[in-house]
């Protein structure tokens, strides 16, 4: 792909994820906010070691309605460089088997068959919360990217909008070095949706 999909995929958030109750999405319930940690927490990791990527929020909404069923997707993307930091334009999907594997500890993840590429990630109820947990194995050097954009809850008491973002204070966007296209800042909204780290040998 011509263009690393850290803007591409800014520009079609714009435009179908918007996370406002539009007048057509049959929004009944408050946002579920989740926030995306990582472990461990660090820029570089070993080729072969385990990624950690979890959430989990009450299962109570701030209405007070309680979930018990359905599932909250996430959108998310990974995209790969074989070169550390990131200093050239030119992007690869990751595909699970061959750039990474993955384990889902909780909740779900979707794969593109004809692709496997990853797509979506699925919260689902656990007693009092919505988790979500998946372990990613590197299996290539390089600097890897997760980006996460707002999707749907849907269930048997309604629907709502999952809001995304990475509850951490750096999430390395140091590995991002393209000459004349500058990372956003901490405190900007686009720098919690995106988390880097590198793979060494």
């Amino acid at each position: 792909m011509k263009k690393y999909l850290v803007l591409l995929l800014s520009v079609l958030t714009l435009i179908s994820c918007d996370p406002k109750d539009m007048a057509n999405e049959g929004i009944t319930l408050p946002p579920m906010e989740f926030g995306l940690k990582v472990s461990p927490d660090t820029a570089y990791i070993k080729l072969g070691d385990t990624l950690t990527l979890y959430a989990s929020i009450p299962s109570t909404l701030s209405n007070g309605v309680k979930i018990e069923d359905g599932k909250a997707t996430i959108d998310l993307y990974m995209g790969y460089r074989n070169e550390i930091p990131v200093l050239h334009t030119n992007n690869e999907a990751v595909v699970v088997g061959t750039h990474l594997n993955v384990l889902e500890e909780k909740g779900s993840i979707r794969i593109y068959p004809s692709t496997n590429n990853i797509v979506e990630i699925y919260a689902h109820p656990y007693g009092d919360s919505i988790q979500v947990e998946m372990k990613f194995i590197p299996l290539k050097t390089g600097t890897y990217v997760i980006q996460t954009y707002s999707k749907f809850y849907e269930g048997k008491k309604g629907k709502t909008r999952t809001i995304p973002k990475f509850a951490m204070e750096d999430t390395h966007w140091d590995l991002y070095q393209i000459p004349g296209d500058p990372s956003p800042n901490p405190g900007e909204d686009s720098y919690y949706k995106s988390y880097w780290f590198a793979v060494t040998d």
